[in-house]
This record gives structure tokens, C-alpha cells and sequence, in this order.
């Protein structure tokens, strides 16, 4: 009779190694990590186990890495709630976790991201030869719909710049 135990037993330290080797570039999700456990053919079962020891000590948490993504986001590459939700969803984030999180991101905050953003876009594209103010509000308008804005916050933003007259 075969011990089925020392089958398992090495496998699940191999996974576990593989496991600890990815999550220490950055935070993953459950999704992100078992989609990596699989993909390098380690059984289901063994991969279920890992991502179950890891939660366990806390080293795979999806809440926590949701928050973290959105507060780096935020800090590095502003953008609104559309494209950040979309990204989380990419990530294997589940959609409870991502309203959760998302839910401080109200209309006012993605206003002033997106303002903030548009302010830094802007002289960039004077620069970059757009003589046409039609045409550089388009690309401006068209560059914070790219980065997730929604459209009502990118019509508040570009009257705003309007008020301020940053026009070409």
C-alpha cells in the first residue's frame, strides 16, 4: 500500500516554496496566486491548501491587497473608480471586496484626482504643438476617460480648467 501523505508532503513544500518566491515581489490575491500554482501544474487540491495556509498567516489577504492597490494608485497614477474597479476585477479581486473598498471613492475625491491629473496633462499637451483648443480638449477629455474617469467628473474637471483659463 502506497502512503498517499509522502506524495503530498513534497509537493505541498515545493508549492509553498513557489508560493512564497511569488508573493515576495509584491502583495498577490488568492486568484493572482493560485493562477500561478496552477500554470507551473500543481494539483488543485495541493494549490487550494497553500492559498489556505498563507490566508491563514495573512501573507495572501485580497482586501488588503485591493486597499494597497488603490492607495498606490492614487499616489502614483491617478485614476477613477471605472478603470480601478476593472484593474481589481483583472487582479481575481472578488466584486464585494472591490465595492468595499471602493467606496470612499465618492464623486468629489475622483473630482480632484482627476483634476489634479488634468492640471499636470495639460501643459503637455499645449507643448506637444495642439494649436486647436477643440482638438486639445478632446485629447484631454478623451486621455481622463483612458485613466477611468467617469463622464461626468471629465465635464466638471474641463469646466473647471475652463474657469481657470488655462485655454491654449
Amino acid at each position: 500500500m502506497v502512503d498517499s501523505t509522502s506524495e503530498v508532503a513534497p509537493e505541498y513544500e515545493q508549492a509553498i516554496k513557489v508560493a512564497w518566491r511569488f508573493i515576495s515581489y509584491r502583495p498577490r490575491t488568492e486568484h493572482e496566486l493560485s493562477q500561478r500554482l496552477i500554470q507551473k501544474g500543481y494539483k488543485q487540491d495541493t494549490v487550494n491548501q497553500v492559498i489556505a495556509t498563507l490566508t491563514t498567516q495573512g501573507e495572501v489577504d485580497d482586501f488588503a491587497f485591493a486597499r494597497l492597490w488603490v492607495m498606490q494608485r492614487e499616489n502614483s497614477k491617478p485614476m477613477g473608480r471605472i478603470r480601478l474597479s476593472r484593474e481589481l476585477e483583472q487582479k481575481g479581486v472578488p466584486a464585494e471586496i472591490i465595492a468595499t473598498v471602493l467606496q470612499g471613492y465618492d464623486f468629489e475625491k475622483e473630482y480632484q484626482l482627476a483634476l489634479t491629473a488634468a492640471e499636470q496633462r495639460w501643459p503637455k499637451l499645449i507643448l506637444a504643438g495642439d494649436s486647436d483648443s477643440q482638438k486639445a480638449w478632446q485629447r484631454l477629455s478623451g486621455w481622463l476617460g483612458r485613466r477611468g474617469f467617469s463622464n461626468i467628473v471629465i465635464v466638471a474637471v474641463l469646466r473647471e480648467l475652463r474657469r481657470q483659463s488655462l485655454t491654449p
